[in-house]
Protein backbone atom coordinates (compact mmCIF):
# COMPACT_ATOMS: atom_id res chain seq x y z
CA UNK A 1 0.00 0.00 0.00
CA UNK A 2 1.26 3.78 -0.34
CA UNK A 3 -0.40 4.76 2.99
CA UNK A 4 1.62 3.52 5.67
CA UNK A 5 -1.53 3.98 7.94
CA UNK A 6 -3.20 1.01 6.40
CA UNK A 7 0.46 -1.23 6.73
CA UNK A 8 0.42 -0.12 10.37
CA UNK A 9 -3.39 -1.87 11.43
CA UNK A 10 -2.73 -4.54 8.88
CA UNK A 11 0.43 -5.51 11.51
CA UNK A 12 -1.65 -4.67 14.46
CA UNK A 13 -4.86 -6.72 13.58
CA UNK A 14 -3.26 -9.33 11.95
CA UNK A 15 0.19 -10.05 11.94
CA UNK A 16 0.65 -9.40 15.80
CA UNK A 17 -2.54 -11.67 16.47
CA UNK A 18 -0.42 -14.76 15.17
CA UNK A 19 3.47 -14.15 14.93
CA UNK A 20 3.55 -17.55 13.25
CA UNK A 21 2.26 -16.31 10.01
CA UNK A 22 4.72 -13.55 9.64
CA UNK A 23 7.22 -15.02 8.04
CA UNK A 24 4.95 -15.78 4.86
CA UNK A 25 3.12 -12.23 4.68
CA UNK A 26 4.70 -9.51 2.83
CA UNK A 27 4.02 -5.79 3.07
CA UNK A 28 4.90 -3.20 1.01
CA UNK A 29 5.07 0.26 1.50
CA UNK A 30 5.40 1.60 -2.18
CA UNK A 31 3.38 1.97 -5.42
CA UNK A 32 2.99 -1.73 -6.89
CA UNK A 33 4.40 -0.65 -10.26
CA UNK A 34 7.38 0.51 -8.74
CA UNK A 35 8.31 -2.68 -6.94
CA UNK A 36 11.15 -4.70 -7.93
CA UNK A 37 11.88 -8.15 -7.11
CA UNK A 38 8.52 -8.96 -5.73
CA UNK A 39 8.67 -12.65 -3.94
CA UNK A 40 6.69 -15.78 -5.34
CA UNK A 41 3.35 -15.88 -3.97
CA UNK A 42 0.82 -18.41 -3.87
CA UNK A 43 -1.85 -15.95 -3.23
CA UNK A 44 -2.20 -11.93 -4.50
CA UNK A 45 -4.89 -10.02 -3.13
CA UNK A 46 -6.02 -6.28 -4.66
CA UNK A 47 -8.39 -4.73 -2.03
CA UNK A 48 -10.34 -1.77 -1.72
CA UNK A 49 -11.28 -1.17 -5.54
CA UNK A 50 -7.23 -0.02 -5.72
CA UNK A 51 -7.18 -2.13 -9.42
CA UNK A 52 -9.51 1.30 -10.48
CA UNK A 53 -6.87 3.84 -10.28
CA UNK A 54 -5.41 2.44 -13.59
CA UNK A 55 -7.77 4.05 -15.88
CA UNK A 56 -5.89 3.28 -19.14
CA UNK A 57 -6.26 0.15 -20.70
CA UNK A 58 -2.52 0.11 -21.03
CA UNK A 59 -1.81 0.56 -17.14
CA UNK A 60 -4.16 -2.34 -16.36
CA UNK A 61 -2.65 -4.88 -18.72
CA UNK A 62 0.86 -3.65 -17.67
CA UNK A 63 -0.45 -4.06 -13.85
CA UNK A 64 -1.87 -7.82 -14.33
CA UNK A 65 0.79 -8.41 -16.10
CA UNK A 66 2.88 -7.97 -12.54
CA UNK A 67 0.41 -9.92 -10.88
CA UNK A 68 0.66 -13.01 -13.10
CA UNK A 69 4.44 -12.73 -13.36
CA UNK A 70 3.97 -12.83 -8.99
CA UNK A 71 2.19 -15.78 -8.88
CA UNK A 72 3.85 -19.03 -8.13
CA UNK A 73 3.37 -21.16 -11.41
CA UNK A 74 4.27 -24.10 -9.21
CA UNK A 75 1.14 -23.59 -6.82
CA UNK A 76 -1.65 -23.29 -9.20
CA UNK A 77 -2.23 -19.34 -7.36
CA UNK A 78 -4.27 -17.44 -7.47
CA UNK A 79 -5.27 -13.55 -7.89
CA UNK A 80 -8.04 -12.21 -5.83
CA UNK A 81 -9.47 -8.58 -6.68
CA UNK A 82 -11.95 -6.65 -4.91
CA UNK A 83 -14.07 -4.28 -6.81
CA UNK A 84 -16.50 -3.51 -4.20
CA UNK A 85 -16.29 -0.20 -2.78
CA UNK A 86 -17.07 3.97 -2.97
CA UNK A 87 -19.80 5.87 -1.46
CA UNK A 88 -22.41 3.88 -2.98
CA UNK A 89 -21.58 1.04 -1.04
CA UNK A 90 -22.19 2.33 2.06
CA UNK A 91 -26.13 3.01 1.88
CA UNK A 92 -28.39 0.18 2.43
CA UNK A 93 -31.03 -0.15 -1.07
CA UNK A 94 -32.67 -2.70 -2.56
CA UNK A 95 -32.63 -3.67 -6.29
CA UNK A 96 -35.62 -4.16 -8.12
CA UNK A 97 -35.54 -6.10 -11.67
Amino acid sequence: DIDPTVLSWAIRHNLSVDPSIQSRVHLFNNDVMKIENVPQVDILVAFNYGICYFHTFAKLINYLKKCKKAINSNSNGIFICDLFGGSQSLKKFQKVR
